[in-house]
This record gives C-alpha cells, structure tokens and sequence, in this order.
C-alpha cells in the first residue's frame, strides 16, 4: 500500500517561496521501532507512529517552527538528526547549533534544549557540526569540517547531563559522516 503525508516543502528565497524536494531531509525510525521522525530544517519537524507490523505510519505531528529563529536560506546547508538508544531524545544538528528534544513530552517542540553551539576556537579553520550517528556503544558521534568527532556521551539523559563534548576525537582525516549499522 501506499501512504501520502502533507509534507510542506518549501525553502525561502529571495523572491518568494519555491518547492524544494533534494536536500536537507532526514528521516529516521527509533529504536524501539514505535516513531518516525522526518526533519528538514526550512519545512519543519514531523513525528508520526510507526506500526512495526504492517509498515504503516498514523498519527502525524507537525511542528513547522521547531526552532527560532528560523534557518537563513543562504547559510544553512546542513542537518543531521539522531535518536537516543532509549528512544526519548531526539538531537537535531544544525550548522553550529545541537538541539535536543524530549519525544515523550506533552508537546515536542516545547521542550527543545540547546545542548551547545561549536566551538570555533579550538580548531583555526571555519567549521561546524556536520553528521550524527548512534553507535553501537550508544553514544552518538558528530562529524566536522575538521579532522574532528564531537561525542555525546550520555544520550539518554535529560538536557545538559547528556555530556556533550566538543572535540573528544582527532583523527588523521575529515570524516564527512559515518557509516549506518
């Protein structure tokens, strides 16, 4: 069967509004296989069920305004989200800038934090964060521009206890993500 969603796509331009369907589009399911996670940083932050027996999604919950102020058209180019071994916290990723939102809140979007914003001072080039990726040792790992790997050491704490640590990792050469397992 085929299921449709009213995803509204659309990425600001200087003259108007266009449709926007290649980039910047993460979907993820959790864990525990109960959600469904769709987030493009200019449309918005979409969570749905996931009903892992028949493959079929209900429920959908739109938040087109998940983060303020909005992302600038020009500059922001990249996003990456991840899930929480436990499934509660989402990470989102944007450019500089690592959010996390509580999945088991009343309402998601509310209960956004912001874990932190990059550190340009360690590294001498321009940079930002980049890709997310739960590991199999349940930390999340994010890539850079540098030779740099960002950790979350602690994903399934609440707010700043999740122990984000910037430049945990230096590596020998620029990871532009990681791989899916």
């Amino acid at each position: 069967f085929i299921q449709h969603f009213p995803f509204k796509i659309y990425e600001p331009a200087p003259f108007g509004p266009k449709p926007r369907l290649d980039q910047n589009v993460n979907c993820l399911i959790t864990p525990d296989g109960k959600k469904g996670i769709r987030m493009d940083i200019f449309s918005g932050l979409s969570l749905y069920d996931v009903d892992r027996r028949t493959g079929e999604f209900s429920n959908l919950v739109y938040y087109p305004n998940w983060q303020s102020p909005a992302p600038n058209w020009l500059t922001s180019k990249n996003s990456s989200i991840s899930i929480s071994p436990n499934s509660r916290f989402l990470y989102l990723v944007n450019e500089n800038k690592l959010w996390q939102l509580d999945l088991a809140a009343s309402n998601v979007s509310d209960s956004k934090v912001l874990i932190d914003e990059y550190d340009s001072t360690k590294i001498i080039f321009i940079s930002d964060f980049k890709e997310s990726q739960l590991a199999p040792d349940g930390k999340i790992y994010i890539s850079s521009y540098d030779p740099v790997v960002h950790i979350i050491n602690n994903p399934n704490i609440k707010g700043h206890a999740c122990n984000f640590k910037q430049h945990s990792l230096i590596t020998q050469v620029l990871l532009n993500g990681f791989p899916f397992i």
